[in-house]
């Protein structure tokens, strides 16, 4: 179900992977390995799979479980996928192509349906998998099969211990013959390093989300932080396309200012405001939030929470 037009050239698997995937966490890719071969385990939507907290557990028809504890080497990579910003789905949602009426004028629906299917799978995403929130993700985590998997059918679950408590489980079908891990070459680089490899998962982080009736049009938050030299403080936007972000740090504090790009239809959700803030920093709290209408005036009773995703 999951196809995304990224293309990650540093990363051949990956995007290789997304585009055979199917419907994600049904399957792995491949369905079938050897003993020791490399398979990618697809779990679905906005998952907190982070390899250090990661136990992969194999069980095979026949014999014991085989688990592998977090960050173990045999669990090669835990990464997320996101649709590109210039995706049907990302441009046919946020123009909300296909629908009744938008901005006033009934769209040519005998036109390119391309947009409109785009829009439709980002409403399943939206609402069925990731409760609004507009940072699409799916994860996928790379996994080396043990070297004395009998033939037959083998269960792999991959669970987390952070605080979602999540679990998946795909099914794998072992081959006769022998694998071997895949080397994740990179362009002109050659194989990648485990360090490599792990500087493309998420890093520990605070996530700041909105609540509130009303959903405004722009938000002013300021924060504290702790002023220990732990770490340079990084506030990431997950959307660039449906919001700006400015913010600055005065060494205690950081303030941050958002707005949407556009008026959308699909502005309906406080979730599109989200932030994190990165980059080794801690004690993250609230210290005041202002947000304000499309016309500059105040809107009352918006909060900030923060969530620690480290």
């Amino acid at each position: 179900m999951h196809k995304s037009s990224r293309k990650i050239k540093f990363l051949s698997p990956i995007a290789l992977a997304l585009v055979v995937s199917g419907c994600a966490g049904t399957q792995p890719f491949n369905h079938a390995a050897r003993p020791g071969d490399t398979v990618a385990i697809f779990s679905g939507w906005k998952h907190q799979f982070g390899k250090d907290q990661l136990t992969v557990t194999i069980s095979p028809e026949v014999g014991e479980d085989i688990v592998y504890q977090p960050n173990d080497s045999r669990v090669r990579a835990s990464l997320n996928l996101y649709p590109d910003p210039l995706s049907y789905m990302s441009v046919g949602y946020e123009t909300n192509q296909g629908s009744a009426v938008y901005e006033g004028e009934i769209p040519d629906l005998t036109a390119d349906t391309t947009y409109q299917n785009g829009r439709i799978y980002g409403q399943v995403v939206t609402y069925g998998f990731t409760n609004q929130d507009p940072d699409w993700w799916q994860s996928v985590v790379f996994v080396d099969m043990p070297d004395t998997l009998p033939v037959g059918n083998a269960d792999v679950t991959i669970t987390s211990s952070g605080d979602l408590g999540e679990s998946w489980t795909v099914p794998v079908e072992i081959i006769e013959g022998v694998g071997s891990p895949h080397k994740f070459s990179a362009q002109n680089l050659g194989p990648m390093n485990n360090e490599q490899r792990h500087a493309l998962e998420r890093t520990p982080h605070f996530e700041v989300h909105f609540t509130g009736a009303e959903v405004p049009h722009a938000i002013q938050v300021s924060l504290s932080r702790d002023t220990h030299l732990n770490g340079i403080p990084y506030v990431v936007n997950p959307r660039g396309d449906i919001k700006n972000i400015t913010w600055a740090d005065d060494g205690e504090n950081i303030r941050v200012m958002l707005s949407l790009t556009h008026q959308s239809p699909a502005h309906k959700s406080m979730e599109r405001f989200k932030f994190y803030v990165t980059g080794g920093v801690s004690d993250i709290q609230i210290i005041d939030v202002q947000a304000f209408d499309v016309n500059g005036d105040v809107v009352p009773d918006v909060a900030a929470v923060v969530v620690d995703r480290s």
